[in-house]
């Protein structure tokens, strides 16, 4: 007696296949994948964290170690919303790039004001990438950018008020460097803060102003990027729903069937 034969079962006609849109994968593409994921991420995180805290490890190397589990999940977003908008995906990386920049400024903050370190103690959490040249390429990038991504989101005000005010972050760095380049003095004054070029400045030290710049500027950019997302996302379901329609009347006309 002949055992039976199995059978792959047949694959769904092409316009079936078609009529099934790609999943929506746009910020946060991640929150898809099984919680446990997640937990492995977070436990691991602590446990670097903790275990380079306790060995005395450099501030930015804690940092780094700590942000370590959580780097693949990123990059993974951010490949995922580049498949479905591209222009999204750049945008994910200046805002969560940016608002990295703004806790840095933040952490500055903090141990001035409230550990009340010496200056040449408070300079962040990678205090060795506290140089003019770093600054002045860190606003550079973010100030291509925020005009490479106007030419998608022409239409938000808020991208188009964190464009201008990256160029007046750029301007007091293009001064700075100019100053550094020319007597080799890191740490000027620039243009408003106290001593600055301007008017002698305003009565803000240079941390403080620039604390103050990074607020302005990255808050309207996470602002717009979390509005455009949205956006983005009921834009690919009308686009989803539409592209079903068209294949489902497609099939149903008549000759079709």
């Amino acid at each position: 007696m002949s055992r039976p034969v199995a059978v792959a079962p047949a694959s769904p006609p092409r316009e079936q296949r078609l009529a099934q849109p790609p999943p929506l994968r746009l910020v946060p593409a991640s929150a898809e994948l099984p919680l446990r994921v997640f937990v492995i991420a977070g436990g691991a995180s602590i446990s670097a964290g903790l275990a380079a805290s306790a060995l005395a490890w450099p501030l930015w190397s804690v940092a780094l170690i700590t942000l370590g589990p959580w780097i693949p999940l990123y990059l993974r977003d951010v490949a995922e919303v580049a498949r479905r908008n591209p222009w999204l995906a750049l945008f994910y990386v200046v805002a969560v790039s940016q608002g990295g920049h703004l806790v840095e400024h933040v952490t500055q903050m903090v141990q001035l004001h409230l550990l009340h370190l010496p200056p040449a103690h408070s300079r962040g959490i990678f205090g060795p990438l506290d140089v003019e040249w770093v600054h002045f390429g860190w606003n550079t990038f973010i100030l291509l950018a925020t005009a490479s991504l106007l030419a998608a989101y022409r239409h938000s005000r808020l991208l188009l008020a964190a464009f201008a005010l990256a160029i007046w972050h750029q301007a007091e760095h293009t001064w700075i460097m100019s100053v550094y380049l020319s007597t080799g003095d890191a740490g000027s004054a620039g243009l408003l803060a106290a001593g600055g070029v301007i008017g002698g400045g305003l009565p803000l030290k240079r941390a403080d102003l620039h604390f103050l710049y990074n607020i302005a500027e990255t808050t309207p950019l996470i602002v717009a990027f979390v509005i455009e997302t949205a956006r983005a996302k009921r834009t690919a379901r009308l686009q989803d729903a539409a592209r079903v329609r068209r294949l489902e009347s497609r099939r149903s006309a008549p000759g079709t069937a």
